[in-house]
């Protein structure tokens, strides 16, 4: 996991070597709090479904969905279901041609979705899945060493051997990776929008990421606009008007969205009372807690834990909100190579 101040993201291409400039993980993303990344990422569900909420929107995938999310925008995925399949895909910047203001909205749902039965989305999963299966070692039951970030006896695993360097034995592999990353891009080409040129510039984009910093570390305590305005020396109108631009939500929308999943994780994997993790998570009154849980999760705390202590995995509950993240990866799910491959042949 990259860590960094204001970015978070599942470190994806640093295990590839600098001539690869696109990679597909094939996984489960459960939950993936807000951040955001330099490359370009196309989440594409194969089995299961999953929440993406990115450009002032919220969108559901089901299986043959995929939904494209451009450089620098902040972005989260939840409410992911135990055990679904994902491909995502991302290619580095440095391979895309687009102007400043432009950027890419190749996808099955939300705002300019395509048939996803056409054949424009057809090409892109049959490309996108042949390239994930290339780029995914083979696993096996044996007791090897188990890929990084596995979890559980079950988990399967991949070879002992210096997997990362195996995937382009020969030449035709190398330039079938290369095909197949092109044919991806290509199909998000004819699919462009267009901004304003001042899009992509630092300025309140950072004072945003700035922002969303102080509620990762302060949930737990008194929080609205007018400290982080204080906080950042800006003005509370400032502040409304970051998260309505980069996030599509209110300031205090998403306040109570970090801390109902901070509730939701401790619920899920402590014992703790629910009145101490009310007001663990910054919550005033449990009576509020209450309501805005049930807003958000539509079901009681109670109904949540008992739901989830049904499909518990033991998990370790950690502090830093952003340590809450789910992921699945591939060793721990019950899935082959076929599965991959077979959503090229969906629609």
């Amino acid at each position: 996991m990259a860590k960094e101040r204001g970015y978070y993201e599942l470190d994806m291409n640093a295990r590839f070597t600098p001539e690869m400039m696109s990679c597909a993980l094939v996984g489960n993303v459960i939950n993936n709090g807000l951040h955001w990344h330099r490359h370009l990422e196309v989440m594409c569900c194969v089995r299961g479904s999953f929440c993406i909420r990115a450009e002032q929107s919220v969108v559901r995938l089901y299986p043959g969905d995929f939904f494209t999310i451009h450089c620098n925008v902040p972005h989260e995925i939840f409410d992911g279901e135990p055990d679904g399949l994902q491909i995502i895909f991302s290619a580095d910047e440095q391979i895309l041609r687009c102007s400043p203001g432009e950027r890419y909205c190749f996808a099955t749902v939300g705002e300019n979705a395509v048939d996803p039965r056409g054949d424009e989305a057809g090409k892109f999963r049959k490309s996108v899945a042949a390239l994930a299966a290339m780029l995914t070692p083979e696993i096996s039951m044996e007791n090897n060493a188990p890929f990084p970030g596995s979890r559980g006896k079950n988990s399967r695993a991949f070879p002992e051997n210096d997997w990362e360097s195996s995937f382009f034995t020969r030449e035709k592999q190398w330039y079938a990776y290369q095909m197949e990353t092109y044919a991806c891009l290509m199909c998000l080409a004819g699919h462009k929008i267009s901004g304003s040129a001042d899009e992509g510039k630092s300025g309140s984009f950072d004072q945003f990421r700035a922002c969303v910093e102080l509620i990762r570390e302060n949930y737990t305590g008194p929080l609205d606009a007018a400290v982080l305005a204080s906080a950042l020396k800006v003005s509370q109108p400032t502040i409304y008007r970051l998260f309505r631009k980069n996030l599509g939500v209110s300031v205090n929308d998403y306040i109570r969205l970090v801390r109902v999943r901070a509730a939701c994780a401790l619920l899920e994997n402590t014992d703790r009372e629910i009145t101490e993790i009310a007001f663990s998570c910054g919550f005033t009154s449990l009576s509020n807690f209450y309501r805005i849980f049930h807003e958000e999760m539509h079901q009681t705390p109670t109904e949540y834990r008992k739901m989830k202590k049904q499909t518990y995995r033991g998990n370790i509950f950690q502090r830093q909100v952003m340590d809450l993240n789910q992921f699945q990866s591939f060793c721990e799910l019950p899935y082959t190579k076929q599965d991959i491959l077979n959503y090229g042949d969906i629609g």
